[in-house]
């Protein structure tokens, strides 16, 4: 093996390599990383099987290059499928898109590379060839790289399926014509009118195929927004009906207590015995309002929401029951903290009320400080069991966009406090579990 034919080799598999990263950096564009630990590897070996099925399979002609063109698709999605956070339509959208991108700069590339060398010249300077491929590889990377940019300043989000079959269909036929069109200048490169006005066109294709996925992200965004505002508009219905029900609850109580004190005022006047006077005062003392909740944690914003919503789900049938440490030390903001309460609690009531049966309606909170971390839970029972995967979710509503927001907030508040959570679904109770662990700063650890 000679000098040349290795060195040819390993630009080669340079080549392939940057090709492969750029179909990656896309797909970081989109979706999330879900492997990074073998994203190195992932990329490294995909390149050499891309190599080896380049320079060592010998088909020919249009068989062979159709074959390349199948295998290298597979070998992206799997890629993509593999090392990130998506389904396997979307790993082979992130593909397709790849390599329609990649033809278009390559096609741009080859005309001027045509325009000042014939194919005889490049065979006998190969290096020259080698260095305009570089540098379409590296300006393929560079273009992603910006507009990755641009995406990260954004909040991170993903297209809905529908902006990905969009993609789908929108990139197979323009594909297609870029292979063909990759193909007629390879075989005739003096029809460089091919060359240059088809990859314009084509690239119109690739910007309004991005375009595409960039609008159906704005527009999932905006739609959970808009679900975002609703939950809190509901949030703040729910508080306000809650105000008045204790408004007229207290007017109640403030009418009750001016009868009771009557009847001590007529007891004093009449010089009833003290034993019976003294009988009637400790039953007005003892009493306890109606609905009345005294919640004492250390923590203030528990003991608010607790005070008010444990009584509203009591007063809806639910057996809602707590476990609660002393939590000045939780280690949450309190902003955070009336997030993830109230969002929990929410949720259990709601799946609660759906449950036909009154004494199947349970909610258990807990909430308790370990030595190193604290810890929060919350059981409710359900009507029906709960799809729980990846700990996730899988929500059954008809408009599956507009909701589970709840406990992404929820979760991404416990995220922001350096901790974790988990959920299931147990069978044998039918109880929805969610569990979180945070862990406690060294100072604010007990001794």
């Amino acid at each position: 093996m000679t000098a040349d034919t290795l060195a040819d080799g390993a630009l080669s598999t340079l080549l392939i390599l940057l090709e492969v990263l750029t179909e990656s950096l896309l797909a970081l564009c989109f979706v999330p990383l879900k492997r990074p630990r073998q994203y190195g590897g992932a990329i490294v070996l995909a390149s050499v099987l891309l190599y080896l099925e380049q320079h060592f399979i010998s088909w020919n002609g249009a068989v062979g290059t159709d074959f390349h063109t199948v295998f290298l698709m597979l070998a992206y999605a799997l890629v993509t499928f593999y090392l990130f956070q998506c389904r396997a339509l979307q790993a082979f959208a992130v593909a397709l898109l790849a390599g329609l991108y990649m033809s278009v700069v390559d096609c741009l590339f080859m005309s001027v590379l045509f325009l000042f060398w014939t194919a005889e010249e490049q065979a006998a300077h190969p290096f020259v060839a080698y260095g305009i491929s570089f540098l379409a590889k590296l300006t393929e990377a560079g273009a992603l790289l910006a507009f990755y940019r641009r995406r990260a300043r954004r909040t991170p989000r993903q297209p809905d399926m529908t902006g990905w079959k969009l993609i789908c269909l929108f990139s197979i036929p323009a594909y297609l014509l870029a292979m063909s069109l990759s193909r007629a200048v390879w075989v005739s490169p003096d029809a460089l009118w091919i060359s240059l006005i088809l990859p314009m066109l084509l690239s119109f294709v690739c910007v309004g195929a991005l375009f595409l996925l960039d609008y159906s992200d704005r527009r999932r965004q905006t739609d959970r927004e808009n679900s975002v505002l609703r939950r809190d508009l509901q949030l703040e219905t729910a508080h306000v009906a809650a105000m008045e029900s204790r408004y007229v609850q207290q007017r109640r109580q403030a009418h009750d207590l001016k009868n009771q004190l009557a009847v001590l005022r007529d007891m004093a006047g009449r010089h009833a015995p003290q034993e019976e006077f003294a009988a009637y005062l400790d039953a007005v003392i003892d009493a306890e309002p109606p609905g009345a909740l005294t919640v004492s944690t250390n923590r203030t914003v528990v003991d608010v929401i607790l005070s008010e919503k444990v009584p509203a789900a009591r007063e809806k049938g639910i057996d809602f029951q707590f476990r609660l440490d002393d939590l000045s030390a939780f280690p949450m903001p309190d902003d955070a903290l009336v997030v993830v309460l109230t969002n929990l609690i929410d949720n259990a009531v709601e799946a609660c009320e759906k449950i036909p049966d009154p004494g199947g309606r349970h909610i258990l909170l807990k909430m308790r400080m370990e030595e190193s971390a604290a810890l929060l839970g919350v059981e409710n029972t359900t009507a029906a069991p709960v799809d729980v995967r990846n700990n996730a979710v899988r929500t059954t509503k008809p408009d599956p966009m507009a909701h589970g927001y709840g406990l992404k907030n929820v979760a991404a508040e416990i995220a922001r406090s350096g901790g974790m959570w988990f959920i299931e679904y147990r069978d044998a109770d039918k109880r929805f579990c969610f569990s979180a662990s945070l862990p406690r700063e060294p100072e604010s650890q007990s001794c």
